[in-house]
């Protein structure tokens, strides 16, 4: 009888032990964790993903403000006004009289794009930047890779200009870059043959 009423007073007791809060609050701290790091994750994956896209944009609007100017060169079939110098450079004549002067190039402008400070420079001048018009680019620009295709095959395209640009968060380390751009510009005819 002694040990029943013993026994009935132990569980009537209501209550946690110490070895019970224990474990309650390791357990608390595992899942606490588990959900923490899961959100860095979330946080750190939504991050890279924004400056791929800042990239993304950034490159796009760069080969288009070039390729409106490409598509502005002025010249003949034996000069096509464009001028590539070392790869990462290009000077490109332009007609931008009203009404316009096709046939006299004395008239005519010179515009420059060229790689400085990870900036693309867009200029005035011919082989140099004697005035800057604007900078493209946040600093963000590795390479800037120009590369002028012809063939005298007449079943090719003749005539075009191959533009990367690639971009990367930190350009001044010498990871590969976040991201290239690239496109393939077909140059206006200036005469000569036609497919």
């Amino acid at each position: 009888m002694k040990k029943l009423f013993l026994k009935n007073i132990l569980r009537s007791k209501k209550g946690v032990t110490m070895m019970e809060l224990i474990i309650a609050s390791i357990v608390s701290i595992i899942v606490l964790t588990s959900l923490a790091s899961i959100d860095y994750s979330v946080r750190l994956m939504h991050q890279n993903a924004g400056s791929e896209s800042m990239l993304s944009v950034e490159t796009t609007a760069i080969l288009q403000h070039i390729s409106r100017n490409l598509l502005l060169a002025t010249g003949d079939a034996n000069d096509s006004g464009i001028i590539i110098s070392g790869g990462n450079a290009m000077s490109i004549l332009q007609d931008q009289n009203t009404p316009p002067t096709p046939g006299d190039y004395t008239d005519d402008t010179w515009v420059y794009y060229w790689l400085n400070n990870n900036s693309i420079e867009f200029c005035e001048g011919q082989g140099t930047c004697s005035n800057l018009l604007t900078s493209l680019g946040s600093g963000s620009i590795a390479t800037f890779n120009i590369v002028s295709q012809s063939s005298s095959d007449q079943a090719d395209l003749d005539n075009q200009v191959q533009i990367e640009v690639c971009a990367s968060v930190d350009p001044t380390t010498c990871t590969p870059a976040d991201f290239t751009t690239s496109t393939l510009i077909s140059l206006p005819s200036h005469g000569g043959p036609t497919i």
